[in-house]
C-alpha cells in the first residue's frame, strides 16, 4: 500500500485521532481541495488523514531533496513524464532511501578545539622515564 495518495474528493477521510470526515467535511477543513486543478495529497492506507498536502509543491519539493541528497539513483531528481501516483510511490521510495542511509557525524568546530586543546596538555606534560 502507497504512503501517499491523490484525494478523489468523494472517499470520507479518517485521521489518527479517529476522527472521520465525509468529503464536504475535508473540503471544508482544507478549502483548496474545491479549487479546480488542485490536487490534495493525503495518506495512503486507511487512516488517510494522517497527511495532507498539495501535489505541485510536494513534487518540487522533493525533487529538489532529491538532486541535493547525493542518493544512488535520486541525483536528477524526479523523471519528467511520471504520473501522479507514479510521482508519489517515487517519493516514498526516496524516503525509504534516505532513512536508510548511514548517519555520517560531522567534525564538529568544537570537536576540533577539544582535540587541539588535548594535544596540547600532552605537549606539555613531562616525559615519561
Amino acid at each position: 500500500m502507497s504512503r501517499y495518495q491523490i484525494w478523489d474528493r468523494s472517499t470520507q477521510v479518517i485521521t489518527p485521532s479517529g476522527k472521520v470526515f465525509s468529503p464536504q467535511e475535508w473540503a471544508n477543513r482544507y478549502p483548496m481541495s474545491k479549487i479546480e486543478g488542485i490536487d490534495l495529497v493525503i495518506s495512503g492506507g486507511t487512516i488517510n488523514g494522517a497527511f495532507c498536502g498539495e501535489f505541485t509543491s510536494m513534487r518540487e519539493m522533493y525533487d529538489k531533496q532529491m538532486k541535493q541528497s547525493g542518493i544512488e539513483g535520486y541525483e536528477n531528481g524526479i523523471p519528467k513524464g511520471m504520473g501522479k501516483q507514479e510521482t508519489l510511490d517515487f517519493i516514498e521510495a526516496f524516503e525509504d532511501a534516505r532513512n536508510n542511509q548511514p548517519v555520517v557525524e560531522a567534525i564538529t568546530a568544537e570537536d576540533r578545539i577539544a582535540a587541539a586543546l588535548e594535544a596540547q596538555v600532552m605537549m606539555a606534560m613531562p616525559d615519561a622515564e
